[in-house]
């Protein structure tokens, strides 16, 4: 994710931005595969950062998070709409 979402909750390049999708690295079949995906801290830092203040809808393919940690940044921002889609899929 190269930092993506540690970086956007320091940017005010996106003053108007309401709605974000974002993806999780999802290649589950490899060894490890979760050190590539983004950390809870991150997204604590932005769920309370001015830059994502203003967006009031965010849909997260496949998080990593935990339900706890889920429920704890919903407490963050309980005016937040959060939309939460996980899929699954394996190679035989």
């Amino acid at each position: 994710p190269q930092d993506f979402i540690a970086r956007l909750s320091e940017s005010d390049a996106f003053p108007r931005l309401r709605s974000l999708e974002w993806g999780e690295y999802n290649e589950t079949y490899l060894e490890n595969w979760e050190a590539n995906c983004t950390s809870y801290e991150d997204y604590a830092l932005l769920f309370t950062s001015a830059a994502f203040s203003a967006v009031t809808r965010f849909v997260w393919r496949n998080p990593v998070c935990s339900e706890a940690q889920l429920k704890l940044l919903k407490q963050m921002r309980s005016d937040l709409q959060i939309l939460v889609i996980c899929t699954s899929h394996a190679y035989i």
